[in-house]
């Protein structure tokens, strides 16, 4: 099988950002497109001025990192941990996620970065009108972060044009 991933995914962001781009939908369920592949096409989907609905669904658009607590310590973030705390790491916020595995102790860390991205593609595309993120494995938090996006441009834009958001 063929998949896109990342790579594929920043290829066509860039194709999306050409002059003259005529591409009006994209389908990439279940291709493998992780964090930095989605945030790439959200970035190019705020600066489109024509392009209008993306499925990204069945893909890990939330980048997910396995790490033992010491290793996050190591990095200016501060234990103990609890299951939700959010905490800055690498200069980026993260949510924690304890879980236990073999008898080991891990926190899995999930960045919602590219999420952040399509909130901001909400804000500054008007062509913009669909993305179906469904199976994304996104939180109730991260869902909430984009419902109120959506909220929000149906009230600058207007009843009229409304954003369709599929999770």
């Amino acid at each position: 099988a063929n998949f896109v991933g990342d790579a594929g995914a920043a290829a066509i962001a860039t194709a999306l950002r050409a002059p003259g781009c005529a591409l009006l939908r994209l389908n990439l369920e279940n291709n493998r497109v992780h964090s930095s592949g989605a945030r790439a096409l959200a970035e190019a989907v705020g600066a489109s001025t024509r392009f209008k609905r993306l499925t990204l669904s069945a893909n890990n658009i939330v980048s997910r990192q396995r790490v033992k607590p010491e290793q996050l310590e190591g990095i200016g973030c501060a234990a103990p941990f609890k299951e939700g705390d959010r905490v800055r790491c690498e200069g980026r916020e993260v949510e924690v996620m304890p879980f236990e595995r073999g008898g080991q102790f891990f926190v899995q860390v999930g960045s919602n970065e590219a999420v952040l991205a399509f909130v901001s593609a909400m804000e500054s595309s008007d062509s913009f009108e669909r993305l179906a993120i469904a199976g994304c494995n996104l939180s109730v938090e991260t869902r909430g972060v984009l419902r109120d996006a959506v909220d929000a441009r149906r009230d600058r834009m207007g009843r009229g044009k409304p954003f369709m958001l599929h999770e």
